[in-house]
């Protein structure tokens, strides 16, 4: 069902963005957006936890 919900909402961004180029930066987005809450999320956990990396 969810591959199916998927399909359906990239057909509909591909009919709102018309170039291919645009389309692949739209959709290459939420990736870049959750490889930055990962990292986020890291830092609050080694916080959290008290253990320190050093640089």
């Amino acid at each position: 069902m969810f591959w199916c919900a998927g399909l359906y909402i990239l057909c509909l961004v591909a009919y709102l963005v018309r170039t291919w180029n645009t389309l692949q930066l739209v959709l290459a987005c939420p990736t870049v957006l959750l490889f930055l809450y990962f990292w986020y999320v890291g830092r609050v956990y080694m916080v959290s936890s008290r253990v320190y990396m050093l640089l």
